[in-house]
C-alpha cells in the first residue's frame, strides 16, 4: 500500500510512536475505517519502524542488547534535545471531488403553475394574507392584499400565482408571486420518494467505483436538508434498508452549512420567503417531527454562522480551512473557528457576483490556536486532465444546493438549470503547509479550482414532467403556511392507493437517473489506464459498436471506421489461382509462412490507430 508520510510540527516530530503519525501513515486500505478502528490499526502498523530497519524485539545499541521500549525512550530524548523547537515543515495535499446535487421539488416549486381563477381565487386571499403576517422579519405584518387584483397569473409567460400587496414599501412594485411568500418550504411527498430513488441510483454507482463519501452537506433551507437526508441517509435505514450502504460513507450525517442558501436573480422579486431559512429552533423542531430520533442532521454551523447568505467564495474558504480538515482528521490544519469566521467576514464582502469568479482571493486572520496568523488564498486553475493525473488522495464531498448557484458557478450563469436531484461534479485541489518562507503564518491553505464547466454525473426526470404528473396525494405535506393544493388543479390518485403515483413512477423508469458519458467507465482508473481501455474498446469494436462509441465521444478525434475496417476482419483463406499439384509441392512450409504473414497482418494496427 502506498504510504503518505506527514511530519508533525512539534518537537517530537521524529518519534514514530506518535498516534497522530500512525494515523496519518495508515495504508489506503484503512482509509475508510472509523477512528476506533484506526486506533486498532495504528497499533499493528509498523511500516515506519521497518523503514529504519529496527529489529522487532531487540536492538543492538552501543554494543549492548537493549529492549525496544528503551531504544524508543532514548530516541525520543534525542528528538527533544536536538530537533529545533518549531519542528519540521508540514505539507499536505488533497484532491477534492464535490458532487453538487440540486434539491428535490419543493412545495413552492410546484406553485409555478397557477390554477386558481376568480371567483374561487378571492377565497384564497385570506390564506395568503395569513402568510404575509408570518413573513420573516415581520416586515409585512401590516400589509394587506388587493381584493380587486385577487389571485391570478401575472402574464401569459408567468404562470405563477400572483397577488398585489398594499400598505407595504416594495422595491419593484406591489405584484409578487405567491410562492415567494411560502417560508422555507419542505419537499413534496413525491419529491421525497423521488429523492430516495435518486440516492439509491447514485450510491450504487459510488459503490461500483469504490468511491467513499467523506462528508455530506446541504444549505440551511429545508428542501436541501430533506433532499440530502432522503438521498443519502434514508435508503440506508429501516428494517430492512432500501439498499446495502456498506463501504459508501466515512461520515454518515448531514451538516447544513453557511454561504450556500439560494438567492433569486437580481430584480426578479422583492420578496424571498421561500429562500429564507426558518429560525433554527423552529427548523430543528420540524426536522424532529419529520424524522424522529434518526434524523442524523447535525447543526454544527447553525448557531454562530450566517444562515441566510449566498457567497461561493466564502464557501470555498470555509471548505478549505474548516470542512476538509474536519472531514479528513487533519487537526493541525483546522483553525480556531471563531477567529477564522471573524477574519472571513471582515475580509470578503457579504455578496459577490459570479462574473468575478476565478479572480484571486486571499486573506489573513489572527488565530489563537496557531499563536500566529492563518492564511487562505486561491491558486491557479487547472483542467480535469491535470486533476486526474495528480497523485494526491481524493476527498469526496456531497453538497445539496440550489439551481441558481449551480448555474452561476458550474455553467457561468448559462441555462439550462439542472433538474431536481441531478448531480454535477466540481473539482478542486487543496494544499496546506507550515513552511512559509517568512514564517509569518501558522498554517497557509491554498485552494485551486477546475476552470472547465462542471460535468453532469447523473441526470434526473424534468421538473415539468413531475409537476404535470402530480396528484393530491403527492402534495399532502404542503399544508403550511399555504395549502398548496388549493392553488393547483389536482385530482386524487387513480387505481390502487398503495401503488406509486404517476409522479413517483417517473423515478422508477429505466434510466430515470442515468449516469452520464465518461462516468459510465470505471472511476478507479488513472487517466492513462482509462484512455488505454477506451482505445482497446475502439480497436476491438464492430462497425455498429464503433458508431455507438463515436456518438458517446469515446473515439479519438480523427479516427474513422475505415481506419480500422481491415483490423477486425480475418483475411481470406482461399488460394485463388493455385492449382492442386503446385500447392501440394509447396509443402507445409509455405502454408506456415502464409499463416505467419496473416498473423502479422492481424497484429499490425491501422495507420491512424498506431499513431494514437
Amino acid at each position: 500500500s502506498k504510504m503518505t508520510e506527514v511530519r508533525i510540527p512539534s518537537s517530537s516530530s521524529c518519534c514514530f510512536s506518535s498516534p497522530e503519525y500512525a494515523r496519518r501513515t495508515l495504508p489506503s486500505s484503512h482509509s475508510s475505517q472509523q477512528p476506533s478502528q484506526l486506533a486498532q490499526a495504528s497499533k499493528a502498523h509498523v511500516a515506519p519502524i521497518k523503514r529504519l530497519n529496527v529489529p522487532a524485539k531487540n536492538a543492538s545499541f552501543t554494543g549492548k542488547r537493549v529492549s525496544f521500549p528503551v531504544f524508543l525512550l532514548v530516541f525520543s530524548l534525542f528528538c527533544l534535545l536536538f530537533l529545533p523547537a518549531e519542528g519540521l515543515p508540514v505539507v499536505d495535499k488533497r484532491r477534492i471531488r464535490m458532487f453538487w446535487v440540486r434539491h428535490g421539488q419543493s412545495c413552492a416549486n410546484i406553485m409555478d403553475t397557477c390554477a386558481a381563477k376568480p371567483p374561487h381565487s378571492n377565497k384564497l386571499l385570506e390564506e395568503v394574507e395569513a402568510a404575509l403576517k408570518i413573513f420573516p422579519g415581520g416586515k409585512l405584518a401590516a400589509a394587506t392584499l388587493s381584493k380587486e387584483f385577487g389571485v391570478a397569473a401575472a402574464t401569459d409567460k408567468e404562470a405563477d400565482c400572483t397577488v398585489s400587496i398594499e400598505n407595504a414599501e416594495l422595491t419593484g412594485g406591489p405584484v409578487v408571486r405567491v410562492h415567494d411568500l411560502y417560508t422555507d418550504p419542505t419537499l413534496t411527498d413525491c419529491a421525497r420518494k423521488q429523492s430516495n430513488h435518486a440516492g439509491i441510483a447514485f450510491m450504487k454507482w459510488l459503490r461500483e467505483n469504490d468511491i467513499v463519501l467523506d462528508w455530506i452537506a446541504s444549505s440551511f433551507l429545508m428542501r436541501a436538508v430533506e433532499t440530502a437526508r432522503a438521498m443519502f441517509i434514508e435508503p440506508c435505514l429501516g428494517e430492512p434498508p432500501m439498499m446495502n450502504c456498506s463501504h459508501i460513507f466515512r461520515y454518515f450525517n448531514v451538516e447544513p452549512i453557511p454561504y450556500m442558501t439560494e438567492r433569486a436573480p437580481p430584480n426578479l422579486t422583492p420578496l424571498q420567503a421561500d429562500n429564507t431559512p426558518r429560525p433554527l429552533e423552529e427548523q430543528v423542531k420540524l426536522i424532529e417531527e419529520l424524522f424522529g430520533d434518526e434524523s442524523r442532521v447535525v447543526q454544527t454551523f447553525g448557531h454562530d454562522w450566517d444562515r441566510y447568505a449566498q457567497n461561493f467564495e466564502k464557501f470555498k474558504a470555509l471548505m478549505s480551512a474548516v470542512i476538509l480538515p474536519e472531514a479528513t482528521w487533519l487537526d493541525w490544519v483546522e483553525p480556531n473557528r471563531a477567529d477564522f469566521r471573524n477574519g472571513l467576514e471582515a475580509s470578503l464582502p457579504k455578496s459577490m457576483k459570479h462574473e468575478d469568479h476565478f479572480q484571486n482571493v486571499s486573506f489573513t486572520w489572527k488565530d489563537s490556536k496557531f499563536g500566529m496568523d492563518g492564511h487562505y488564498e486561491t491558486g491557479p486553475t487547472f483542467s480535469k486532465e491535470e486533476w486526474l493525473n495528480m497523485p494526491d488522495r481524493i476527498v469526496n464531498v456531497v453538497v445539496v444546493g440550489h439551481n441558481q448557484m449551480m448555474m452561476e458557478y458550474c455553467q457561468a450563469g448559462k441555462p439550462p438549470k439542472p433538474n431536481n436531484n441531478a448531480v454535477l461534479e466540481k473539482l478542486f485541489h487543496w494544499e496546506a503547509r507550515t513552511d512559509t518562507v517568512d514564517k509569518s503564518y501558522g498554517v497557509r491553505t491554498i485552494l485551486r479550482e477546475m476552470a472547465e464547466p462542471c460535468r453532469l454525473v447523473m441526470d434526473a426526470p424534468s421538473g415539468a414532467d413531475s409537476m404535470a404528473s402530480l396528484s393530491l396525494e403527492d402534495v399532502e405535506v404542503c399544508a403550511a403556511p399555504l395549502t398548496v393544493s388549493n392553488f393547483l388543479d389536482l385530482k386524487p390518485k387513480e387505481g390502487d392507493k398503495e401503488a406509486p403515483s404517476k409522479c413517483e413512477a417517473l423515478s422508477l423508469k429505466k434510466d430515470a437517473y442515468k449516469i452520464q458519458g465518461e462516468f459510465t467507465e470505471d472511476q478507479r482508473w488513472t487517466l492513462r489506464e482509462r484512455d488505454h481501455h477506451r482505445m482497446l474498446k475502439v480497436l476491438d469494436s464492430t462497425e455498429e459498436e464503433f458508431a455507438d462509441l463515436k456518438s458517446k465521444g469515446l473515439v479519438p478525434e480523427g479516427l474513422e471506421w475505415a481506419d480500422l475496417a481491415g483490423r477486425n476482419t480475418p483475411p481470406s483463406s482461399t488460394n485463388e489461382g493455385v492449382e492442386g499439384e503446385d500447392h501440394e509441392e509447396g509443402g507445409d512450409a509455405e502454408d506456415d509462412k502464409e499463416e505467419e504473414d496473416d498473423d502479422d497482418e492481424l497484429e499490425k494496427p491501422a495507420e491512424g490507430a498506431a499513431e494514437l
